[in-house]
């Protein structure tokens, strides 16, 4: 269903979201790695299966929609982001929001050019 229309279509739907989150890449690593990534969003049409994790920023407070109410994920932030599997002839939409937090650094590995392999 287009959930700003109400009319029942007979595409796939999806809400995605780009967020920033903390996760542990290997069990030998002393602590999580923190990423930017994309994870699906919780909506009416998928609310029965999800597992209704709250987001939050990077510091702790909750994320907000422009209504000011929590946003929930399908499933939790994964550094891979989620796989959207499509069937042929059928359309598919999506929806993609940020949730990045506003300001800040932002956290991009600089290499210094003395330090830079030569890759000729």
């Amino acid at each position: 269903m287009n959930p700003v229309t109400g009319v029942v279509t007979t595409d796939d739907y999806y809400e995605i979201a780009a967020v920033e989150f903390n996760e542990k890449m290997h069990s030998d690593l002393p602590k999580a790695t923190h990423l930017r990534g994309y994870v699906q969003l919780e909506t009416a049409g998928n609310a029965a299966t999800s597992k209704h994790i709250a987001l939050t920023y990077p510091n702790g407070s909750p994320i907000l929609d422009s209504k000011g109410v929590q946003v929930y994920a399908y499933d939790n932030p994964h550094h891979l982001g989620p796989l959207i599997s499509s069937t042929k002839g059928t359309a598919v939409r999506v929806k993609f929001t940020n949730y990045l937090p506003v300001g800040g650094k932002l956290f991009v590995p600089w290499i210094r050019p003395s330090l830079a392999p030569d890759w000729t």
